[in-house]
């Protein structure tokens, strides 16, 4: 991930993680992760139930700040690396 180290200091990321396709590709989510907190990202969960019927109500009224995610990702996951350190993004 080269081009991490030349992203402006206030750069943030939007990705979703799989980790079954990450597995299929021989990489973790973890590995993810630790490549993006190597380059001072935090991970923040955003919330999302993949429900289409949600994004219209989401867009009109956004949620709560995305929160700092600790922990494994076991699922389907979208996040927003920040290189803001905080217990959220708000």
């Amino acid at each position: 991930m080269p081009a991490l180290g030349r992203l402006r200091q206030d750069a943030e990321l939007a990705i979703e993680v799989t980790p079954e396709r990450l597995k299929r590709l021989g990489e973790s989510a973890q590995e993810l992760l630790d490549a993006l907190a190597s380059h001072g990202f935090h991970p923040y969960c955003l919330p999302n139930d993949y429900a289409p019927a949600s994004y219209p109500r989401a867009v009109r009224r956004p949620g709560p700040a995305p929160l700092r995610w600790e922990g494994p990702v076991e699922g389907e996951t979208e996040f927003v690396f920040s290189r803001t350190d905080a217990a959220s993004l708000g």
